[in-house]
């Protein structure tokens, strides 16, 4: 006969102090979101990019537009350089400009989904488009904004990243609320 008080399973530290983390992070996107009404897509999606990067200690972010089936960055930022060899090294074609056909899961990604990917668990496209970056993982969330232009944004990871598997879900959901129709913000329930 089995014991009636069953013991449960309870996060540990670290997963509790992760989802806190990321309950934090979407309130504080969204209400920086919502101050943002007018801002540019690009600089919508730079807020969701520091603010996720800063969540998960990432090493830097990526948000680039898909215009003619390539993919053109728009704002890429260096948080810690990879290390490659003796010291940190400025990542190869790190700016550059490709057809999107080339990365079947980006090209996913920029219909509005998102994946992860590390050295380990990519695909062969993706571990080698990663490998190349000099990074060990990578979050990519994409989709449309309200003119029909397709963005991405890319989160990387280094040694001293912690991401969730619940990260991707996450950055989906911001990179959503910042390619929306922007809304004016609700009025406080307090003054009615």
């Amino acid at each position: 006969m089995g014991d009636r008080h069953e013991r449960r399973a309870t996060p540990d530290a670290r997963t509790t102090g992760d989802a806190a983390r990321q309950v934090r992070l979407v309130h504080t996107v969204l209400d920086t979101l919502d101050t943002l009404l007018d801002a540019p897509i690009q600089e919508r999606l730079a807020v969701v990019a520091v603010h996720a990067a800063t969540c998960v200690s990432a090493a830097a972010w990526r948000v680039s537009r898909v215009d003619e089936e390539t993919v053109r960055s728009q704002r890429p930022e260096i948080i810690r350089p990879p290390k490659v060899g003796d010291g940190p090294t400025a990542p190869q074609g790190w700016a550059a400009n490709y057809p999107l056909v080339t990365r079947p899961a980006l090209a996913e990604a920029a219909e509005g989904s998102a994946f992860s990917v590390t050295l380990d668990t990519a695909d062969p496209v993706e571990e080698s488009a990663l490998a190349g970056t000099g990074f060990t993982s990578a979050v990519v969330a994409g989709g449309y904004d309200p003119d029909a232009h397709r963005w991405l944004l890319e989160i990387f990871g280094d040694e001293s990243t912690h991401e969730t598997p619940a990260f991707a879900a996450v950055l989906l959901a911001l990179v959503q609320a910042a390619l929306g129709f922007p809304r004016a913000a609700a009025p406080s329930r307090a003054a009615s």
